[in-house]
């Protein structure tokens, strides 16, 4: 399967995120430990940048989603052409690394077929400082 693949469109930033917090949210209930999701309100986005928060047993962590984006040309499963932009809105990077409990949700996928997995199929990133707007999954020539 290509998982960088066009299939109907690409996935909106929002179906992302509902897509893998229901996933998180029955691995835990498969664990039986309790927990809750629940959306940041945009007013206080503005100061605690994530979208959604996971409490699990009074742990809580943010989640900042960002879509995946392919530079072109793409062939199959090129991974080294998938990437993150980190650089809208202007000042939310410095505020994701202001919080160390805000972790960027970032897919690896673009394929909507890989939806059933997409909890699998993402990685969790906290940025160390604001200089890297954008971040690259398999870049053979970083720079």
């Amino acid at each position: 399967m290509d998982y960088l693949a066009k299939r109907i469109s690409f996935p909106l930033e929002r179906e992302y995120e509902a897509w893998i917090v229901d996933q998180i949210e029955r691995h835990f209930r498969r664990l039986g430990v309790p927990v809750n999701i629940f959306a940041v309100s945009p007013a206080d986005e503005s100061t605690w940048p994530a979208d959604e928060v996971v409490d699990v047993r009074g742990k809580i962590v943010g989640l900042q989603f960002k879509k995946p984006t392919l530079a072109t040309p793409c062939s199959s499963n090129d991974f080294s052409r998938l990437h993150w932009d980190f650089s809208k809105p202007g000042n939310q990077l410095g505020r994701v690394v202001a919080n160390a409990e805000i972790f960027y949700c970032l897919p690896t996928f673009m394929n909507r077929d890989v939806r059933p997995y997409a909890l699998h199929h993402c990685l969790f990133w906290r940025p160390s400082d604001e200089r890297d707007q954008r971040a690259w999954y398999e870049n053979p020539n970083p720079a």
